[in-house]
Order: C-alpha cells, then sequence, then structure tokens
C-alpha cells in the first residue's frame, strides 16, 4: 500500500528503504537496467513481445509520493543510503536521515500509523550477552512502545538472546536466512 508509510530506524546502506520505494512505486524488477539481459542474443528472442511487456512495466509505474524514511547513526550510511537511492533512481521517493539511537523519540516520523523495520547487529561479531547490544535492542522495544503506537513493528534479527530485551510480545517469528546466518523476523503489534 503506497499510502503507509515505512520507516527504517536503522537504514545501513538504504537497502530496505529502496526495495520498499521500488515496490511501492511498482518499478518492475530489472526496469531500470541500462545493459541488455543475455536472453536478448537469443535466437529465438522475441523483440517486438519484449518491447511491448517493458513498455507495460514503464506505464505501470505510480507516480503518486510514497512516505519512506530512513534513519541511521552513522552519517557516512546515510550518504552511502542517498547515493545508492539515486543509483535506483528513488531518490525523490525515500528520505533519509542521520539520527543516533538514542535520540529516535526525536525523530521526524509520519503521525499516520505504518510500518516500522529495524534491522540491528544480530550480535555475530560481539557478545551475544553483551551489554551493548542487549541496551541496543531494550531502547528499540522502548522506542516502538513510546513512538510507534499504532504501527507494524519489524526487528529482523539474528537468532539471538539479545531479542529478548525488546521487552515487547511478538505477535510472529518468521524464520529467515541472511546468508548462512539463521534469522528471525519479529512483528510486534503495537495497540
Amino acid at each position: 500500500n503506497t499510502t503507509v508509510p515505512f520507516v527504517d530506524l536503522m537504514c545501513g546502506s538504504g537497502t530496505l528503504c529502496i526495495e520498499a520505494a521500488l515496490i511501492g512505486a511498482n518499478i518492475a524488477p530489472g526496469l531500470l537496467r541500462t545493459k541488455i539481459f543475455d536472453f536478448e542474443r537469443w535466437r529465438d528472442f522475441d523483440k517486438t513481445l519484449w518491447n511491448r511487456l517493458r513498455n507495460d512495466a514503464v506505464n505501470a509505474r505510480k507516480t503518486e509520493k510514497l512516505s519512506i524514511k530512513g534513519f541511521d547513526m552513522e552519517e557516512y550510511d546515510v550518504e552511502a543510503a542517498q547515493a545508492n537511492a539515486k543509483r535506483a533512481s528513488v531518490d525523490k521517493l525515500v528520505r533519509f536521515e542521520f539520527q543516533r539511537i538514542e535520540n529516535l523519540a526525536s525523530a521526524r516520523v509520519p503521525e499516520v500509523p505504518g510500518t516500522v523495520i529495524v534491522n540491528p547487529p544480530y550480535g555475530e561479531r560481539m557478545s551475544e550477552k553483551s551489554e551493548k547490544l542487549l541496551t541496543l535492542y531494550k531502547r528499540l522495544g522502548d522506542s516502538y512502545k513510546n513512538q510507534f503506537k499504532g504501527w507494524n513493528c519489524f526487528i529482523f534479527s539474528g537468532k539471538s538472546e539479545a531479542s529478548k530485551s525488546v521487552g515487547l510480545r511478538t505477535s510472529r517469528r518468521i524464520p529467515l536466512f541472511n546468508g548462512p546466518i539463521e534469522c528471525r523476523l519479529l512483528r510486534y503489534e503495537l495497540y
């Protein structure tokens, strides 16, 4: 739904926000590609059909304004996210801002409830029980409770004990893999 705000609290290089913009604008996969696909070299390639399908995809793009914001506590990540959004041709659809996790309460998020997601560190490179990691997950839970009532909140986390520090009850746990790392997409419904 293009009218529902999407917020990533730890956007890093902007991947989730950029994907949300591509989906929200109905930009077909590969539509922005400038090089030809290998299948266009096949002997039985139907160029007329391909051009028609491509034109249909171009015409299916949506132009309404999207409400997609990404925050990160590292300025270089915000700059990288902006550059990546420009490369993906969605830089006009996504806003990225520098914001420290401890100052999320002052972050300007849309007032209309939507979807908020965060992909915090999993604890793979630091002890899963480190105080810093547990504090981060607790801050995320506090931010969700205080700032995102009525929103669908998600945390994409490694199968970590740290996710228990969020202090919220999950409504759904979806097993996923990030490369070889077993993860969970944790959903929290805040009423």
